[in-house]
């Protein structure tokens, strides 16, 4: 049985290293990162488990969401699952197998970032980012895509196993402030300040693996109408959840000798930790976060006459897809999760610095302010669910413009722990054939606002970013990267079985 959880949770350790090797080049940004973090709370599975996902975020020269452009090319192979399980049906591919692929995004409210000053960046830059005047938001998506591989049954169904791990961080609305009150002194501040917010604060970090079994069908295709639909089974494996969310916190804070306070407080605060314990020394060997979790989609081709010939014979496609349904059910860690009713009254006054260790003991030792609410042992982590829809359209031979729009579907409002997405719209005019493709995303989304991108497919390779030429000739809110390798055998009708 210990055999099986390793092999579960391998993952993990994958994850581990590669940050462990990556954070090399930046360990005196990570550590003042990690410093901060770990000001919040020490020894707390949590923060640990967030700290890594900060990591991801400060550590990474340019980062992707979606592999823009690569997601719109015709001779994707499998990966096309993973944008629409309806893609399948149909395929170029007798055989196509995914080696290896990357995807990693982040984006935020506040930090512009550019090529020119990337280098310059340093860890006080990044913490007054964090901790600045300005409430943040943060989106973190990283995405390993492991080996999947797709077979073409016959004509009009392909089937595929698709595998994948993701870690999803968000920070929404944290008033930074609110932060610099635990850990500076007043001197550091502009004080007295009164905090009103009338949003949840939030962060919650989900890492967890998953293993789909996939397929696409033609169920139409008469005179110049083409139709076919697919669907995705996931099994999920979850690693860990944690989160911490504030719900419409109110309180002045001012200076008392040469510490900060609080005073006429009123909110809630709930916190919680769940999955693997990595204060377990058997951890890689624990764990039972597991669920279940489908993609769904449909394709319309409008096919003519003068295209019937060329390998691929629509003038218009139009798409739509229901992706990450489902959810993980994690159960709670003991000792590490909690919710609060905050009350500090007009004329009494809490030390803030009292937080910088073990909130949740500060909250448990402080009852007269900080009332202990219920929580159950155990909460269902959703998906981030989108609905995607998107259109692409013929232009030349070999030349294509898509669109693709993405809604966020899933309620992390009132439900910190559950991962965010972002509404998007991008539009990609792209250059496709068997062996080469170039793609000129022009992305915008309601957290970074515009971004324009550059990718590309050349024989196994493909690699790209949605923020790449934004960054190289002015600033952007985001970065972003994707890259993998896959191969392809076409299909038994061709004369060649080229790769592509």
């Amino acid at each position: 049985m210990q055999h099986w959880y390793l092999r579960k949770n391998i993952i993990f350790f994958i994850y581990y290293y590669i940050f462990t090797t990556y954070i090399k080049k930046h360990i005196e940004l990570l550590e003042k990162v990690i410093l901060f973090l770990r000001q919040l709370k020490q020894n707390n599975m949590r923060l640990k488990f967030t700290a890594i996902s900060a990591l991801v975020l400060m550590s990474s020269y340019a980062q992707a969401q979606e592999m823009n452009g690569f997601r719109s090319d015709n001779y994707n192979g499998v990966n096309g699952a993973f944008f629409n399980p309806a893609n399948l049906g149909n395929s170029p591919y007798k055989l196509d197998i995914g080696l290896f692929g990357m995807n990693i995004f982040t984006g935020n409210k506040n930090m512009d970032f550019s090529f020119g000053t990337l280098s310059d960046i340093t860890g006080d830059d990044v913490l007054n980012n964090l901790t600045g005047k300005n409430p943040n938001s943060i989106l973190v998506n990283f995405a390993l895509h492991l080996p999947s591989i797709s077979y073409r049954i016959n004509e009009k169904t392909t089937v595929a196993l698709l595998t994948r791990s993701r870690i999803l961080f968000n920070v929404h609305d944290v008033d930074g402030t609110l932060l610099n009150s635990i850990t500076s002194s007043p001197s550091e501040l502009s004080l007295p300040y009164s905090l009103n917010s009338s949003e949840n604060m939030r962060i919650a970090t989900n890492i967890f693996s998953e293993y789909g079994l996939s397929g696409g069908h033609v169920v139409y295709d008469k005179g110049h109408h083409f139709v076919k639909v697919g669907a995705t089974l996931k099994y999920l494996s979850g690693v860990a959840n944690a989160y911490i969310q504030m719900d419409k916190i109110n309180a002045t804070f001012d200076s008392s000798g040469n510490t900060v306070v609080a005073t006429k407080a009123s909110g809630s605060v709930s916190m919680g930790a769940a999955g693997i314990d990595v204060n377990d020394p058997q951890f890689a060997f624990s764990g039972s976060s597991t669920g279940f979790g489908a993609d769904l989609g449909a394709v319309y081709e409008y096919r003519t006459d003068e295209l019937k010939d060329e390998s691929i014979p629509y003038l218009f496609k139009g798409s739509v897809a229901l992706l990450d349904i489902g959810g993980i059910k994690y159960d709670v860690i003991p000792g590490q999760s909690g919710g609060y009713s905050v009350n500090i009254p007009a004329g009494q006054y809490f030390d803030m610095s009292k937080f910088d260790g073990d909130p949740q003991a500060t909250f448990d030792n402080n009852p007269k302010y900080f009332t202990k609410t219920a929580i159950a042992s155990s909460y269902r982590v959703a998906l981030p669910r989108t609905l995607q829809i998107g259109g692409d359209y013929r232009a030349l031979k070999g030349v294509y413009v898509a669109a693709n729009f993405q809604l966020a579907m899933t309620n992390n409002e009132t439900k910190a722990y559950n991962p965010r997405a972002v509404n998007a719209l991008t539009i990609t005019p792209r250059y496709e054939s068997k062996m080469f493709a170039a793609y000129l995303p022009i992305h915008y989304s309601n957290l970074s606002k515009m971004n324009i991108g550059f990718g590309f497919r050349a024989g196994p390779l493909y690699a790209g970013s949605s923020s790449l030429v934004s960054m190289m000739i002015s600033k952007s809110k985001q970065m972003d990267l994707y890259f993998g390798f896959r191969v392809g055998f076409k299909t038994k009708q061709k004369k060649n079985s080229d790769e592509g």
